[in-house]
């Protein structure tokens, strides 16, 4: 029998076994808090000090259970703690291995393709990593850069895809000198030592331009129209709803639901209402819907569009009780024909200028407490776009904006000032970034305003401003509200796809 590629020592013990992971990695914990060690399968970082804001919760740990080869888990374990500890006397004086440390965020990328290169050998019936060979390489970067049609086509190719891909691959040829498991065979070259970027095509799909292309015109000003119309049209309507939402809310938190307000109580509140010609509020289409499934109203009943919970809470109860309604119905009825009902917020909306100029409108119809919440973060992207249009602001660096980021401005001449932001630059930083400043524009200061006083009047100074999922499906549910139904009453020209 032929003795094998690529030997193993037997009962090697991993140059990583038993470490504390955030000493390893210079990552500091809080006191009294204890880190993961190498040895467990799951590493979760979430008590890490200086974490960039924008990592999703789930880039916060690197999870390897799904490799479900133990083995090849351990290579995939002492692969990536070398990215992450260079320094480490048994990755330093590897030849290829990389020199400076790999952020979290890029580790858990490399793990996550790792997953996939792993789950796609073992589909091939490969057991054992010196199994593979240059023909396993070259067909799983195929499988992941190329999306068949349904007459099995190549429809579409990915450089970028198949960029990770060979990272993956090659990655595990770089630093299998420091495997104590299963590694890839010694007189194996992937690729015949083309890097990921060249071998994929990347480099030539970015040649001779700029890796991030600038925004057509076409896309950025009515992009640009919508935002800034949002934030220094529609705001301050919308944040005064907002606020009106939230007091409501507290108010209704300290209401019990055993006090029955009294008959008078309810006739009081009704012909208030009457006087003032202010609607009853009507429930939403779900929950008048939920109410007729659990028999509460009938179908036809003039009030079964009615929210009855809300007029009790007026008076200042939280539950309305159906034993109630008999003794209250011809009330309620007469209220209901000479007053009406609608929804709770924007009733009284002010006239404000359209988009296109055009004359005056109400900044909004009648809107459910749901529609609310939707509009305040369709102002929140607007913020977040500001900022990412204008100033040209990072990912990482958006999510690194907080409550009292805003400097004071600076007259720099009468009448002429100047704006700046303080924050962190993060991309090629030690964990935790650095502090920055950014000189902006007005409309980008007025922008931060907006998205602080969207975080209600307790929101601490730190505070993040910006969700750390600020993201193409961001923009792009931005876009469809702007283009759909619901952004229509105010006139903007619609906006296209970046492409």
């Amino acid at each position: 029998m032929m003795p094998p590629l690529n030997p193993r020592p037997r009962h090697v013990v991993s140059p990583f076994a038993g470490a504390e992971l955030c000493p390893l990695f210079g990552f500091a914990l809080p006191l009294g808090v204890t880190g993961s060690y190498f040895d467990e399968d799951r590493w979760p970082f979430d008590a890490v000090i200086g974490l960039p804001a924008y990592l999703r919760p789930n880039q916060r740990a690197l999870d390897f259970t799904p490799i479900a080869n133990r083995e090849w888990r351990l290579t995939a374990k002492e692969y990536i703690a070398a990215l992450m500890a260079p320094r480490h006397n048994a990755v330093r004086d590897l030849a290829h291995a990389e020199r400076t440390v790999q952020a979290l965020s890029t580790c858990h990328g490399k793990l996550s393709e790792l997953i996939r290169w792993f789950k796609w050998l073992t589909d091939q019936g490969i057991t054992d990593l010196d199994e593979v060979t240059s023909y396993h390489c070259t067909a799983y970067v195929d499988f992941r850069g190329e999306r068949l049609g349904d007459d099995g086509e190549v429809v579409a190719d990915s450089p970028s895809t198949r960029a990770v891909a060979m990272g993956a691959v090659i990655g595990l040829a770089q630093y299998r000198e420091l495997f104590t498991g299963q590694r890839l065979r010694d007189n194996l070259r992937p690729f015949n030592g083309a890097s990921a970027a060249g071998g994929s095509g990347r480099t030539a799909e970015l040649a001779g331009a700029n890796k991030v292309q600038p925004l057509a015109s076409h896309v950025q000003q009515p992009l640009l129209a919508a935002v800034l119309y949002m934030i220094q049209t529609l705001a301050p309507h919308i944040l005064r709803e907002a606020d009106s939402k939230r007091e409501r809310q507290a108010a209704d938190r300290s209401l019990t639901a055993t006090t029955h307000p009294g008959h008078e109580a309810f006739l009081r509140k009704l012909e208030r209402r009457v006087e003032s010609g202010e609607p009853l509020e009507l429930m939403t289409q779900v929950g008048a819907k939920e109410a007729r499934a659990r028999g509460l109203r009938e179908e036809h009943d003039p009030l079964a569009a009615v929210s009855l919970s809300a007029l009790a809470r007026e008076c200042g109860t939280k539950q309305f009780r159906g034993v109630w309604l008999p003794e209250l119905r011809p009330d309620l009825e007469r209220a209901l024909a000479l007053v009406g009902a609608c929804a709770p917020y924007g009733r009284h909306a002010a006239q404000v200028e359209r988009a296109d100029g055009q004359g005056h409108a109400a900044w909004t119809e009648p809107l459910f407490s749901v529609e609310l919440k939707f509009l305040v973060g369709y102002l929140a992207t607007a913020c977040g776009l500001a900022l990412a249009a204008l100033v040209g602001m990072r990912h990482c660096e958006l999510g690194e904006l907080v409550v009292g980021c805003r400097q004071p401005p600076q007259e720099i001449a009468p009448g002429l000032f100047r704006y700046r932001l303080t924050g962190k630059l993060i991309k090629g930083q030690p964990l935790g970034g650095v502090r920055d400043e950014w000189v902006v524009t007005r409309e980008v200061y007025e922008a931060i305003e907006v998205a602080e006083q969207l975080l209600g009047p307790d929101a601490a100074p730190g505070t993040s401003l910006f969700h750390p999922v600020f993201c193409d499906t961001t923009y792009q549910n931005f876009r469809a509200w702007v283009n759909g139904p619901a952004g229509s009453g105010w006139d903007w020209p619609p906006f296209r796809s970046r492409r």
